[in-house]
């Protein structure tokens, strides 16, 4: 392990709820969350010491992390304070090395997927080893702007485990007041890019097979909606690690 390197199946994150019909992006820069110096403790939230070498970390408001891959880094803050369970239990799996050598999975142009698939192809999945976590969606508040990363999860607001998605666009529709069916009380948000936008652009604009337009005539969604089959990247991007705290 280096570090803090960290590094079932909830694949699909819900059935029509990833049509994309948000609005165009705008500066998302602060728009997150405004922390207030709380420092979580994730064993007060249910996430015990795992062993004597590995400790489950008291956690800043804003804990700095680092998502490694094979096509760059991409560098991003946790919301603890605001979305602790959520966090503590991101920051879980990473410590357990359980994301390496996994893939993104799920190429849109408005949202990319990753989490727990290590064949995007195969459909090959590394099973959970924790129970599913409670939604913070409607707690936080925090709004699924274009970089920030939220929870995916099946039509059941409390399955999240580790799968994880990047807004690649606003995509407030995912949000806790959304009115759209099926989604309330929304996909909760728990971190936010602060370098390497750049990477997670490429891993959104990679080739995927079938390409999202096949896709959208097949479910009967709009063109680039990205629905219940999400198309698989042409060319994997790696999880290499995640590292905590960096």
């Amino acid at each position: 392990m280096r570090g803090f390197a960290a590094t079932t199946i909830l694949i699909v994150m819900m059935s029509g709820c990833l049509v994309d019909d948000s609005p165009e992006p705008s500066d998302t820069t602060e728009r997150t969350s405004r922390p207030g110096g709380i420092t979580v403790n994730c064993p007060e939230y249910g996430f015990p010491q795992m062993n004597h070498t590995l400790l489950m970390p008291e956690l800043r408001p804003e804990t700095k992390a680092t998502l490694v891959t094979n096509r760059g880094e991409i560098e991003f803050v946790l919301y603890a304070e605001r979305s602790p369970i959520t966090v503590c239990n991101f920051v879980q799996y990473a410590l357990e090395d359980y994301y390496e050598d996994t893939v993104f999975h799920r190429i849109c142009p408005h949202v990319i997927q990753a989490g727990g698939m290590t064949n995007a192809y195969t459909g090959t999945a590394k099973p959970g080893a924790h129970p599913p976590i409670r939604n913070e969606a409607n707690l936080s508040e925090l709004r699924n702007y274009k970089y920030t990363f939220g929870m995916a999860r099946t039509p059941d607001p409390d399955s999240a485990s580790t799968h994880f998605f990047i807004n690649n666009k606003d995509n407030n529709y995912l949000d806790f007041d959304s009115n759209r069916t099926g989604v309330p009380p929304g996909y909760a948000v728990f971190a936010n890019i602060t370098k390497g936008q750049d990477v997670a652009d490429a891993i959104a604009a990679a080739p995927t097979v079938p390409e999202p337009d096949d896709v959208a005539s097949e479910t009967g969604l709009v063109p680039d909606g990205c629905g219940n089959k999400a198309p698989a990247p042409g060319e994997e991007t790696i999880i290499e690690a995640i590292i905590i705290g960096s």
